[in-house]
This record gives C-alpha cells, structure tokens and sequence, in this order.
C-alpha cells in the first residue's frame, strides 16, 4: 500500500488561507493582511477542507483549526471633553492616562448584533409560522471601569471633577461654566475611546476588529469610602459607570486602528531589555558598603589577576 503524498500541503500558508479577494467577501473590505480567513477549499480542490470536525481529522490543515485569541482589547482616548482639551489642562491629560495606562478592567464596550424578526403566516395545518426578518439592531453598551486607587485619592478626585463640572450637587449647574466658553454640546462634557482587538502579534496590520465609542462621561463612581471599623484598614478600588454610550463598528472604523495602531507601534518593544526599577548601580547613599566594602578592606590581602 503506497501512502498519500503530503507534500503539497504543509510548505504553503497560502493553499490554507483565503486570497484578498476572497477575503473580500467574507469581511467587506480590503484584505492587505495574510493569512486571516481559513480557506475550507482552493478553487482546484487540491486541498480538501481544512476544518477537523467532520469525517475525521485532517492533521495536514490543522493551521487552518488554529483557535481564535483575543488578548486583553487595548483602549485608546481619542478625545476628552471639550472643557478639558486646553493644553495646559492637567484633568485632559489624567483622564486619558488614567483610561490608557491605570484601569484594569474596562466592560460595556462590546459589539452585540440582534436580527429582529417577526412571525408571518400560519404553514399548514399544524400551527407552525414563518418567521421573516425585520431588522438588525446593535445592542447599545454602558462602560464601566475598575481602578485602583492612588496616592492623594487621584482616582476618586478626578471623576468626581468631572461629574460636578458636568452639573454641580448644590446647584444643577456646570462648574466648568466660567471657564468653557463653548457651546454645550455632547463634545464639550463627554469623551471618545477607540478599542482595539488585536491578535497575539499585536502588529497593526493584523488587528482582529475594532470599536469607536463615543458620548463618554461618568455616572457614578461609588462611595468614597470613609468608616471606621478597628482592626482593619483599606486599599480602595474603583468602580466607575458611565452612561449608555454610542458604539460604531464598521470597516471604517477597523482601518482608522490600524493607522492608530501604526503611530503606536505596541509591538515593535523589546521587554527583554526593560530596565530595573532603580539604576544599574547602588545608590550613592549606599555604594559603597556591604559587599564594596568588604571587597575594599580585603585588597591587601592580596588579589588574583
């Protein structure tokens, strides 16, 4: 019995993943990025399926049954309120690095797709309708972020700011009123997010998907945290809600991350060189004791080349 050739099969990406074009019709856009849509076929059917859960498994097309990974999603602030974007405004800057670098959870920010459908008319005799389809709705999202507390409150500080510059608990009023000359308008009091899926690579050409949000601002960020219990003591997180936001995810959108993540560049650093937390010698305070000292004491001991 002569066994089957696999030559053909396990040299060549190519022969397991969907052309451009044929990516086209799958995602609606533009593919530049290889080797992202599993091809079940070539046109020459050469290649069988690549797909493992039929008749049996079809170990040279395994590539083709890689498992999807989605890595913590990355949130960039594309705006911040209107009434904090001055450049000499530190809330602008504490808000966006405060999102980016600090919160160590974000939720509400997914995409949910939901076919509406109504039920026509009765089928035959036994009571059965067709349903036909109405319409597509996307679920709208309300983001949430969790926060470690910092020195000096910062955290509590700055969305409780916010809220009260939006409108004031004494006076329903907005305490950015005499410094924001602006319209008020959604721009003015609310901030914008792109969220980013990438893949394990993290390179922009192949982000997975991507999400702009919009109409951003806080409702809620909980209690601040003050009692008095003996024998205990606290290290406060965090939680802040914001309003039902406006979530768009389109073709356009995914291809505005990748020229964001291409400015970024998150997966051109080389943390085998990251540095240590201090210097790369002791601190002058204290170089030149324990072991520097001990080696000083001992030269005349005498020393081996």
């Amino acid at each position: 019995m002569s066994l089957p050739s696999n030559s053909n099969t396990i040299t060549d990406l190519d022969k397991f993943f969907a052309s451009s074009s044929e990516q086209y019709d799958v995602t609606g856009r533009d593919a530049v990025e290889k080797n992202m849509v599993p091809r079940i076929a070539t046109p020459d059917r050469k290649v069988g399926p690549g797909l493992q859960l039929g008749i049996g498994l079809n170990a040279p097309a395994l590539d083709v049954a890689t498992p999807a990974v989605f890595t913590p999603a990355v949130a960039v602030v594309m705006s911040v309120p209107a009434m904090y974007a001055g450049a000499n405004n530190i809330m602008g800057k504490l808000i966006k690095n405060l999102v980016e670098s600090h919160a160590k959870s974000i939720t509400g920010v997914d995409v949910e797709y939901t076919l509406n459908n109504e039920s026509g008319s009765i089928v035959g005799h036994d009571s059965q309708n067709m349903s036909v389809p109405t319409k597509t709705v996307r679920t709208q999202q309300s983001p949430a972020m969790t926060m470690q507390e910092l020195s000096g409150n910062i955290v509590y500080e700055v969305f409780t700011k916010w809220m009260w510059d939006i409108s004031h608990p004494d006076t329903y009023a907005s305490m950015a009123g005499s410094t924001f000359p602006g319209a008020w308008t959604m721009s003015s009091y609310s901030m914008s997010m792109l969220v980013i899926q990438f893949d394990p690579t993290m390179r922009p050409d192949r982000i997975i998907t991507a999400a702009f949000i919009s109409n951003m601002f806080p409702t809620s960020i909980g209690s601040l945290g003050l009692e008095r219990s003996l024998g205990q003591v606290k290290v406060p997180e965090r939680s802040i809600s914001f309003a039902p936001a406006i979530i768009q995810h389109n073709n356009y959108i995914r291809e505005m991350a990748v020229k964001v993540a291409r400015e970024l560049q998150l997966h051109a650093h080389n943390y085998n060189y990251a540095p240590p937390t201090f210097g790369d010698y002791p601190n002058a305070s204290i170089k030149n004791l324990g072991l520097a000292q001990e080696s000083r004491d001992r030269k005349d001991w005498g020393t081996l080349d």
